[in-house]
């Protein structure tokens, strides 16, 4: 079998002196006649893999250059101008933007009272003896 032959080879060029191995006999055969296609093949393919991913590591930069930078710039002049925050009344809008909600405080006072409430009917169910520790 050719694997035998191979072999055969081996011992006979390590008695001469040559350590090779099986893949080294590879080398022996001609060159692919396509083989300088293939390398310029192979060079152009690298050359595109890295000129894509440059190109993919530039977008991001050129949309935070072009465009997130002008609207950084263009936005805080058009938010000045707008909650009009260098008029005498600013302090006084600024103050109604913060203030909370007169329902969501009514809402939190009820929720607190009526926590209060649960609280101390639990304390004395407990000193009752007649609920659990919670």
């Amino acid at each position: 079998s050719s694997e035998d032959l191979t072999q055969e080879a081996l011992v006979a060029l390590a008695k001469l002196g040559y350590h090779v191995t099986g893949e080294d006999l590879g080398k022996l055969n001609p060159p692919d006649e396509y083989e300088m296609e293939m390398r310029v093949m192979a060079e152009v393919r690298s050359y595109f893999q890295i000129a894509y991913k440059r190109v993919i590591d530039n977008i991001p930069q050129l949309i935070d250059v072009h465009f997130l930078r002008k609207v950084a710039r263009s936005l805080q002049p058009f938010l000045i101008e707008k909650f009009g925050l260098g008029t005498m009344e600013a302090s006084e809008r600024c103050g109604k933007y913060l203030t909370e909600d007169v329902s969501v405080v009514a809402k939190r006072d009820e929720l607190l009272g009526r926590q209060k409430r649960l609280k101390t009917v639990q304390a004395q169910l407990i000193a009752f003896g007649l609920a659990e520790d919670f």
